[in-house]
């Protein structure tokens, strides 16, 4: 994700990302320079193509191609030095990926985000909501039962301080879901707990992991109708898997 303070404008050839005094040009690849005097200088590094542009040995601009998408980064028009912008093309061009991803710099995690729900992000960077509505084909008995044509599944990523100063998760879960079963995860990087637990009509299965200096209660969960646990409960472990905790 690019970073918080950033700001992004769609144009008609691609995206320009604001940062740190810093203009960065995101579209599919074109010549711009091709017609200017100036010096470049290539290298490629697997999948992406690097050049810088030199006008009377200053850098006037600066591009990560991804060879396989003919996808550009861009800095600089080639009218100006770019020289403290670099390390922002860097950082944008080597974390390209096809995958929508959000990076939390406050708590300190990242996730890959599925592509089939939508996003609601929270205020001041504390977390977010995945939606999406499932349609399913009714049979004429259900549509005499008054049963819905679709169902909502909700993934709540939310993080919190430990401000009770708990020394390990399972210590927060027994104060929180006293009697609750348990259900130990090692997710590499980092292990946690699932708790499953019903509410009305629904299913909600939550994973807590503590982060490594203790400051920080991780918390996911899924929630949806509980005749349709089964068919989700796979992709939200999954969504743990890919979870990266700094």
């Amino acid at each position: 994700m690019h970073p918080e303070e950033a700001s992004l404008n769609e144009i008609s050839d691609g995206v320009k990302i604001f940062y740190d005094g810093c203009k960065v040009f995101a579209g599919d690849y074109s010549d711009l320079f091709g017609s200017k005097q100036l010096i470049d200088e290539n290298k490629i590094k697997e999948d992406l193509e690097y050049t810088a542009w030199y006008r009377e040995d200053v850098l006037v601009a600066y591009d990560i191609r991804v060879i396989s998408k003919n996808y550009l980064f861009r800095v600089g028009d080639g009218s100006e030095s770019i020289v403290n912008c670099t390390q922002l093309v860097d950082a944008i061009g080597e974390s390209f990926t096809s995958e929508l991803g959000y990076i939390n710099e406050k708590y300190d995690f990242s996730l890959v985000l599925p592509s089939d729900f939508d996003v609601e992000y929270f205020a001041d960077d504390t977390g977010l909501v995945l939606r999406k509505w499932v349609k399913v084909e009714l049979t004429a008995e259900d549509i005499e039962e008054g049963k819905e044509p679709q169902y909502k599944v909700e993934i709540v990523v939310m993080p919190t301080e430990n401000s009770e100063g708990y020394d390990d998760i399972s210590s927060f879960i027994g104060s929180e879901y006293p009697g609750f079963s348990i259900e130990f995860k090692d997710a590499g990087e980092f292990s946690g707990f699932f708790v499953d637990e019903g509410s009305g009509g629904d299913a909600i299965r939550h994973f807590f992991a503590l982060s490594d200096d203790k400051s920080v209660i991780h918390e996911l969960y899924l929630k949806l109708p509980s005749p349709n646990y089964n068919e989700h409960k796979a992709s939200f472990d999954e969504l743990i898997n890919q979870m990266k905790i700094f």
